[in-house]
């Protein structure tokens, strides 16, 4: 006989009960006896719940402690917005199902719970009570405990994944996405954090190892990207825009104004001891080293650059 503490999870809206169970076969199906998990399975499908056992125990007397200790009053106010219990562990699991006044019991704690979240100071004293037990080390222990066996489930990661492509896929949540997006950038402090995270060296190498992997494994890709970068930049907007951007940066600059006017000057110049010089007959225009230009002269190059024509 197996005594073991359980979670069912509905994978449709990642809400969840905690229950103990005593049987002699782990894969009987059992999902949970919880009134208001009964009607979320009615109304979802058994097929969108999942059972993971998290512990095992001797005897019922250990697991019935143990639910008590689990499922205590402080668990059904952090999470009631998130679970399908609704009432303390280690009393024989659900107290209401069979109560003669069940639906109007339910009624009432539905009334009264919409009441309580209207109250502003209940409101934000509930959320943060929330937030800080899903901060937790020991919550974010069974989270990720819980995560990895369902990860481990071939049908709940094939469902997972296809469900998530055809989310992403959809218009309107793309257009969400986009305007959330839109939204946090307007705020300066999600900004500055962003900022600091794309120009951070560790981020900017992580970025070079994947692209050099994926043009590695699909230079298709990289030629792409190329022909687009070059169409882009032909655009008179974007030409516009560049140069703009190159002008107030220059304007923005000290540096770049010293390096482009004193810093060039005499043999810091990058063309000193050299000069231009071009070919009739091939039509190409180099910079010729001092010591090479008798050479060229010879081999029929003139001083001066090509203009070229455009065709």
């Amino acid at each position: 006989m197996y005594y073991i503490i359980y979670i069912t999870i509905n994978i449709i809206n990642w809400k969840f009960y905690i229950g103990k169970h005593t049987t002699d076969n782990l894969n009987d199906g059992y999902l949970g006896s919880g009134y208001v998990l009964k009607k979320a399975i009615k109304k979802y499908g058994k097929e969108n719940f999942i059972r993971l056992d998290l512990e095992f125990f001797n005897s019922e007397k250990d697991v019935n402690e143990r639910e008590k200790k689990f499922i205590d009053a402080n668990f059904l106010l952090n999470f009631r917005e998130h679970c399908y219990n609704v009432g303390s562990g280690g009393f024989g699991g659900d107290n209401i199902s069979c109560h003669p006044n069940r639906d109007n019991i339910i009624k009432k704690m539905s009334n009264s719970s919409k009441e309580k979240w209207k109250n502003k100071e209940y409101h934000d004293k509930t959320t943060n009570s929330i937030g800080k037990a899903l901060r937790s080390d020991n919550h974010r222990k069974i989270r990720s405990k819980i995560a990895t066996n369902l990860w481990n489930t071939k049908e709940y990661r094939n469902k997972t994944t296809e469900g998530t492509k055809k989310s992403a896929n959809l218009t309107k949540n793309k257009v969400n996405q986009s305007k959330i997006q839109k939204d946090l950038w307007k705020t300066e402090s999600h900004k500055i954090k962003m900022m600091s995270i794309l120009r951070s060296e560790e981020h900017r190498n992580v970025l070079s190892l994947a692209a050099h992997k994926l043009y590695k494994e699909k230079p298709e890709i990289k030629k792409i990207q190329g022909q687009t970068r070059s169409k882009t930049m032909q655009l008179p907007e974007i030409k516009e825009k560049m140069s703009k951007a190159a002008k107030l940066r220059y304007q923005n600059s000290k540096k770049m104004q010293q390096s482009l006017t004193e810093g060039r000057i005499g043999n810091k110049n990058p063309s000193w001891g050299s000069k231009w010089m071009f070919n009739i007959k091939t039509k190409d225009t180099k910079k010729v080293s001092q010591k090479d230009i008798n050479e060229f002269l010879t081999n029929g190059w003139h001083f001066g650059r090509l203009k070229r024509t455009k065709n």
